[in-house]
């Protein structure tokens, strides 16, 4: 099996490291956990990790705005969004920005891994 670089970025630190524990398997030769807009930028245009799980409203820059960054640079990254709820109210245009899928806060865990599971 490939193993491949995961990065995930949420304004609540707790809740990232969560899912960093919860989701190192063999699919994953490493996961990182950034808090900042401006780091998740950084950290994907510098390594390129297979996928990044970005946390809709990050501190500086949000998910959006790193997304349409990394698009325009070319970025090979896969985009999965966790919106706050299934009710929250953005429009998005997932094809154009290079989002393969979303999560919700109030999502379970089981739920999480499995649709991520199928993504990776």
């Amino acid at each position: 099996m490939v193993q491949s670089t995961l990065c995930i970025a949420h304004r609540q630190e707790v809740y990232a490291h969560g899912l960093v524990h919860g989701l190192k398997t063999e699919k994953f030769k490493s996961t990182i956990c950034l808090t900042s807009g401006v780091e998740v930028l950084q950290f994907i245009l510098e390594h390129q990790p297979m996928l990044a799980i970005l946390d809709v409203d990050l501190p500086y820059l949000s998910a959006f705005d790193i997304i349409k960054i990394c698009y325009e640079k070319n970025s090979a990254t896969k985009f999965v969004v966790i919106f706050p709820n299934a009710d929250c109210e953005y429009s998005i245009s997932p094809i154009s920005l290079s989002i393969v899928g979303v999560l919700y806060m109030d999502d379970t865990f089981q739920m999480m891994q499995a649709r991520l599971n199928y993504l990776a």
